[in-house]
């Protein structure tokens, strides 16, 4: 398959980096007393799940490699969010 026209590619790119300092901005935000920082940080390493995804579905990559390491993520993530509402 051949690479997307430069400019579709820079908007894809341009898209991504705003997404990713969206979210290290609301980060900064809820450690400012505003959330748990149990949760913030949840919140903060779903990112690298979207990129993963992202990576999936517009550079066609592999998961099998990485598929481990997003199963412990989730499962931490899902970890902390029940331990909130059962502690």
């Amino acid at each position: 398959m051949p690479p997307p026209p430069l400019g579709t590619a820079l908007l894809r790119i341009a898209c991504i980096s705003i997404a990713e300092c969206l979210t290290f901005v609301l980060y900064l935000a809820s450690v400012s007393g505003q959330l748990l920082v149990s949760y913030a940080i949840a919140c903060k390493r779903c990112s690298i799940l979207i990129s993963v995804a992202i990576g999936r579905y517009y550079w066609k990559e592999s998961l099998e490699g990485r598929l481990p390491y997003i199963t412990i993520m989730v499962a931490g993530m899902l970890v902390i969010l029940l331990a909130a509402r059962h502690g």
